[in-house]
């Protein structure tokens, strides 16, 4: 196809014979428009403003005028053009105006389809920066809350075991009292943990601190929460669990993985553990003081009855 000088000039443009035929398109539109053999331009293009244009008469009569153009079929699409006699014929040339950036995206457009003086060239230019400012302004908010969450989930975990700590407890409570719902804690008391500690050392403890958290992620639900309350105290939350027998169950398996021997340096470590378990039903009133209060006297009934069991709060 030959180069025409319109193709360089203004490469958005449509040649027209005096019969409103399409002769010739420029390679500004191929990708947007494929005219079929002797169609018309108004079966191609509507006249959106100034309004009565569609007969070449009404539309001479607007050379040099600006022209609100629509092509048929790309409803959403509005060009701004200004049409010229040119030979036995007309040359309309057009432009995406404010839809610049959407049309590039739509028919993939590049700057070979813009002239060299248009300013699409800035304004693509400007698109790209924009969107590289962007990406990156997305990048760095996405690394500020990834940040933002590996803090707030540092600052409510307990680095050792990997269980929440008791700064996280406030929160888990207050959403229970919000919502309503039934719940149960279990809180457990190390025994003969001490020993462990003052026998072998920190480390020692350290393993048996370890080990008593993974029996309590072995023996609960992924939505549990689990919380070391600090020292050798734990404390379970578990929602709508609030039967007697149940709980009664989880907690004898609880101590039983507690109790499993565990070695240090080739020492074997042995501890069990006493448990306070109290039940608070939906649609009841509770204080989280008065609750916390009442697991931990069934803690000492534990033990002060032997240790290693479980006993209800009153």
């Amino acid at each position: 196809m030959t180069t025409t000088p319109f193709d360089i000039l203004c490469p958005q443009h449509l040649c027209f014979d005096n019969d409103g035929i399409i002769t010739h398109v420029g390679p500004g539109l191929r990708s947007v428009i494929s005219p079929a053999a002797d169609q018309s331009l108004f079966d191609l293009l509507t006249i959106l403003r100034p309004l009565g244009v569609s007969d070449l008469p009404t539309l001479f009569a607007h050379a040099g005028r600006a022209l609100s153009v629509e092509i048929q079929g790309h409803d959403d699409l509005r060009l701004r053009g200004v049409v010229a006699r040119h030979g036995q014929g007309g040359v309309l040339s057009l432009s995406f105006g404010i839809a610049l950036q959407s049309a590039i995206k739509r028919y993939r457009l590049t700057l070979q389809d813009f002239a060299p003086t248009d300013l699409a060239h800035e304004m693509l230019y400007l698109i790209e920066v924009n969107q590289a400012a962007m990406s990156a302004s997305r990048s760095l908010t996405e690394r500020l809350q990834g940040a933002k969450m590996l803090a707030e989930e540092q600052a409510h975990s307990d680095t050792l075991t990997g269980l929440r700590n008791r700064r996280s407890l406030e929160r888990i409570l207050n959403h229970l009292a919000q919502t309503d719902e039934s719940f149960s804690l279990i809180q457990i008391d190390l025994d003969y943990f001490k020993s462990v500690n003052d026998t072998l050392g920190h480390a020692a403890g350290d393993l048996i601190l370890q080990h008593v958290a993974n029996v309590l992620r072995r023996e609960t639900r992924h939505d549990d929460f689990l919380i070391r309350m600090g020292g050798d105290e734990f404390l379970l939350v578990i929602k709508h669990l609030t039967d007697h027998a149940r709980l009664m169950s989880l907690s004898t398996a609880l101590i039983r993985g507690i109790e499993e021997p565990q070695e240090y340096d080739g020492t074997p470590c042995q501890i069990s553990a006493s448990l306070g378990v109290l039940v608070q039903v939906g649609g009841t009133p509770w204080e989280a003081a008065d609750v916390l209060h009442r697991v931990d006297e069934a803690v000492y009934a534990s033990k002060h009855g032997g240790r290693g069991q479980a006993n209800f709060a009153a």
